[in-house]
Formats: structure tokens, sequence, C-alpha cells
């Protein structure tokens, strides 16, 4: 039951997420059934909406026009800096209100069709004691630690930092201390400034607690609920033993694995589109700054001068974490299901007509996929994405050099 272990979970972040945003969708946990309906957006809701996505829109333009601006032999961990967080914070933006505000019922029905055949299976353990309590302590860290950390750093950078780009203090006029003649403008200014932090620091909060509840909550559990049912429908085969399989033994396994697959295609409908790509994307791009960022700082000796550089470091780590968790639950599934259909193939049948229709329903399943625009994730994919970011790593520290 690797969905509904973590429903207290989810139950909690969106009570995290309520505090600044209502959701979309709320859950109702019972013990006879546990159920995740949807609600209509306010028009509270609908403003702070309009107000992330225009601030989205800024902080990316904001961005172009700063780097046009700086002068040609900038240092070129600015610039990093300017990319991290204008794309951070957009790609961020673009996965909350695409994903879960404006595609609520679908992420509701791909909840409730899960924790719909957890509930109905609620005998089976799917997985081992250890593994549940390892997924559930990912998720809690990375699902609960991100969202309180990242609007806390981010306001002290821009404490310590005001004309930061690509934030709202680099287009806000400087605090000047010309004496009593002109106290009015600076108590303005910096009545400005401690807005813009409050605001950005409000901003960061929605799209931290929302994006990793999609991730980690949403996404790998259900990720990881289909491979453990998977193995759990594996198991069944393992415990006959010999390759002569009883036809009530098969039909269970077929009819149990085509509900899988069910719930496999309601995921890739509501993820493969935008979100997965996006995810890809955004880890990718943040594990090549912050890393770049990191190990600058570190050959200059400035790493843990102040919080500001050693963020850096924490955001290479906790991308390489979600690269990890978030491409091998999905490889896992795949490798597993080529598996569990390819041991029919090695089975005998009493009924000879009976092994020949069954194994046609066997290749009529086809493999589990959670796919990605029009590719699907491997158990090769996320060394391909570490690769690839060490790769695009070194090249920048060597231009930069």
């Amino acid at each position: 039951m690797s969905l509904t272990s973590i429903q207290n979970l989810i139950q909690l972040q969106l009570k995290l997420i309520s505090v600044m945003i209502e959701p979309p969708i709320y859950i109702k946990i019972k013990p006879s059934k546990t159920t995740v309906t949807t609600v209509k957006l306010s028009l509270a809701t609908k403003a702070k909406l309009l107000v992330l996505v225009t601030y989205a829109i800024f902080i990316l333009l904001n961005s172009f026009w700063q780097i046009k601006k700086l002068p040609k032999n900038t240092d070129p961990t600015v610039l990093a800096i300017i990319g991290l967080f204008s794309s951070g914070i957009f790609i961020g933006i673009h996965m909350l209100v695409n994903t879960l505000f404006l595609k609520s019922d679908d992420v509701a029905a791909q909840l409730n069709l899960i924790l719909n055949y957890e509930q109905q299976n609620l005998c089976k353990k799917f997985v081992s004691g250890n593994i549940q309590k390892l997924f559930k302590g990912i998720v809690f860290l990375l699902g609960r630690g991100f969202p309180i950390f990242a609007p806390i750093a981010i306001g002290l950078i821009n404490v310590m930092e005001l004309y930061m780009p690509p934030f709202i203090g680099s287009v806000l006029p400087e605090i000047r201390m010309d004496g009593w003649e002109n106290i009015g403008e600076t108590v303005l200014t910096c009545g400005a400034h401690f807005v813009a932090i409050l605001i950005q620091a409000w901003m960061v909060y929605i799209i931290s607690g929302t994006v990793m509840m999609l991730i980690f909550h949403f996404l790998v559990g259900s990720v990881f609920s289909l491979w453990g049912s998977l193995n759990q429908l594996t198991s069944l085969t393992k415990k006959e033993g010999s390759k002569l399989l009883r036809k009530s033994v098969i039909l269970h396994q077929l009819r149990h694995f085509r509900q899988l697959k069910i719930i496999e295609a309601q995921i890739n409908f509501t993820m493969s589109t935008t979100f997965l790509p996006s995810v890809l994307v955004s880890f990718c791009f943040a594990n090549i700054m912050s890393t770049f960022l990191s190990v600058s700082y570190f050959r200059k000796g400035r790493l843990f001068d102040n919080l500001g550089n050693f963020i850096f470091l924490l955001i290479s780590w906790q991308t390489n974490i979600g690269i990890m968790c978030f491409g091998t639950m999905p490889g896992l599934l795949n490798k597993n299901s080529i598996k569990f259909l390819g041991s029919f193939g090695r089975r005998e049948f009493k009924n000879e007509n009976l092994g020949v229709s069954l194994k046609k329903d066997v290749k009529a399943c086809g493999q589990m996929r959670i796919k990605f625009g029009n590719n699907f994730v491997g158990i090769l994919t996320p060394l391909v994405m570490i690769s690839l970011c060490v790769k695009l790593t070194v090249k920048l520290l060597l231009v930069a050099q």
C-alpha cells in the first residue's frame, strides 16, 4: 500500500500549501475508504494564480534584460545565478499552474485509481517494510524540507543581496541615506524592497510546496505503487515453483495487470505531456548550474562565505537525489514489467489451446512505460541524465577559466 502509506503526508502537504493558496484538490481519509476530490477555484485563488503567472513572465523578461546590460567581462557565476533562479521559478510556476490547477480533475482521477486499487487489495503487502520506510522518509524529507527551506533561503538571499538579478529588487531604486532631507523617499524605497521580499518569499513557498508535492507525493508515489503492485503479482508466479501454472493464477495475474495498465495510462495522460518533460529539464538544468556554481565558489574559497553561496551545494545534492528517485522507479517498473510478461513465454499449460489463447492476451498487454513526450523513462535514464549533467558542467567550468 505505497500511496496509502503516505496519504497523511499528502493531506499535511495540502494543508501547508493552503496557508498561502487554496489547492484545487483535497483528500478525505476515512477508515473504510480514502478519496481525493476537486474544488472549484475561488476568485481569490484565481487572482493569486494571475500574480504567479505575471511574476513568471517578469522574472523571465527581467533575466534577459539584466544579462543584456551586463558588461562582457562579467563573472560567469553571475550569469549562472540569473539563469538558475529565472528558469527554476518560471518552470515551477508553469508546472503548478498547468498540472495541478488546470488538470486537477485528471490528478484526482489518478490518485483515486491508485487508492482504490490499494484499498481493494488491503490484505496484500506490496513491498517490504524497510523499502516502505525508506520511501516515506524520502517523501517526507524532500516534500516537507524543501518547501520550508526554500522561501527562507530566498528571503535571506534577497535581504543580503537587495539588488540581485533577476529578482524584483534588481529593478527597484537603490536605498540612499542622504540625511533627513530625503527621508520620505528613503522610507518608501525601503518599504518597496521589504514588500518585494515578502511577496517573493510567498511565491517561492507556493512554488516549492506544490512542485515537490507533484513530483514526490503524486508522481513518484504513483509509480512506486505500480512497482510494488507488479512485484506482488510476480511473487504469485514464484510461489508456484514449477513451470506448470494453474489457469486461475494466470487469469488473476492478467486481470490485475490490466488494472495496473489502466493506472499507468492515467499517469501518462496526466503527466507525460508537459509535467514530466518540465521535471527532466528543470532537474538537469538546476543540477548543471548549481554544481557549476558550487565548484566555482569552492575553487575561489568562497563556498562557505554566506548562505547564498552554500545554497547552491544543497540544490546540487537535492537534484541528484531527485534524478535518482525520479529515474530509477519508472525504469524499474519498465524492466520488471518486461520480465513479468516474458515469464509467461517460458511456462507450460495443461491445455495447449488455453496456452495459445493466454499468451495472445499477454502479448496484447504490453510493457509498462512512464512516458515523457514521445519517449519513456528506462532503467538507464538516470545514468544518462547524470552523465549529461557532468559533461555540461565540466564544459562550463572549462569555458569559465
